[in-house]
C-alpha cells in the first residue's frame, strides 16, 4: 500500500503493476486499499506472486499495460 501511495518502487517490474492498479482504480467510482498481512490473504499473494513471475519469464513485459 505504501509503494502505492508513494509511486516508486525501485523495482520496475513491481512499479509497473502498481502502475496498472492505479489505473484500474479509477475506473471504479469507489475503492479502498488496505494492508492485509500475507497469511490473511493468500489467493492475492498467489496471484502477485505468479504475475511477477509471468513478467520476468516474458523479459519485463507488461501484459497487463492498460494504455
Amino acid at each position: 500500500i505504501k509503494k502505492l501511495v508513494e509511486g516508486s518502487t525501485g523495482d520496475p517490474m513491481i512499479g509497473a503493476l502498481l502502475e496498472d492498479i492505479s489505473k484500474l482504480s479509477k475506473e471504479f467510482s469507489s475503492y479502498q486499499f488496505a494492508f492485509i498481512r500475507r497469511e490473511g490473504n493468500v489467493v492475492s499473494h498467489n496471484l502477485t506472486k505468479f504475475a511477477t513471475t509471468l513478467m520476468v519469464e516474458l523479459d519485463g513485459t507488461n501484459l497487463f499495460q492498460l494504455g
